[in-house]
């Protein structure tokens, strides 16, 4: 009798092959039913994640999960699959273990607000999986703040405290950080919205007022579930 992979998956409890050795028997069929498992398992995980990283379509992004909306102005250009210059950047010069458990989303820029590409104001949004116990968003920021102030080749100069803002009457906590670098200074805020396995992180970044009306501008087009 010939080897059929697809027989043993399907029907491997009930197979018999005459003079074939109990023990191989157990080791043939144990193999595409270890691979079944894993590959549901995979399946599994991903089906979790992309349900939790919310839609994007054209300009407007939806998160059931988070009960958030995001709905772009029209100036505003939407990279799903690339980030912007200034974002990247930054991120090199961070050790990887800081970004290691973060999964992206999107992000988007402003090219019309700045003269200068690299200076343009930027927004990143993100998801990092939790590893260890955190109770709040507060705690979650502050460990932020020591994780990405002490690790960076840049200058972070953190607010003493994490704040809240209201957004669409919600109160979201964040963090306000000014980075300096031999060439160039920016404010960065860290939002974040916590639920037992992630933290949902929306990053903005600006150099200058003009691109700072900007992000005042877009944080108006972020709603809540009620």
């Amino acid at each position: 009798m010939k080897y059929n992979p697809s027989i043993y998956i399907i029907y491997c409890k009930n197979i018999v092959i005459e003079g074939v050795c109990k023990d191989i028997m157990k080791r043939l069929l144990f193999l595409p039913v270890c691979f079944i498992v894993i590959m549901l398992n995979i399946v599994g995980c991903s089906n979790s994640t992309n349900k939790i990283s919310g839609k994007l379509k054209g300009n407007k992004y939806t998160n059931e999960h988070f009960g958030i909306t995001i709905e772009f102005p029209k100036e505003w250009d939407v990279l799903k699959n690339k980030k912007p210059a200034v974002i990247t950047m930054m991120e090199n010069r961070l050790p990887k273990s800081a970004t290691e458990n973060n999964i992206d989303i999107f992000s988007a820029i402003c090219p019309g607000a700045s003269e200068s590409p690299s200076l343009t104001p930027a927004i990143h949004v993100y998801l990092e999986e939790l590893t260890e116990d955190i109770e709040s968003e507060k705690e979650y920021l502050t460990k932020l703040k020591n994780k990405v102030g002490f690790q960076s080749i840049l200058t972070y100069k953190f607010d003493k405290d994490v704040d809240t803002v209201e957004i669409d009457g919600k109160d979201i906590h964040v963090i306000n950080a000014t980075i300096t670098d031999p060439s160039f200074m920016n404010q960065q805020q860290y939002y974040a919205i916590l639920d037992d396995d992630y933290a949902f992180v929306i990053t903005v970044m600006y150099f200058g007022d003009d691109e700072k009306e900007k992000i005042d501008e877009l944080l108006e087009h972020i709603s809540f579930d009620e």
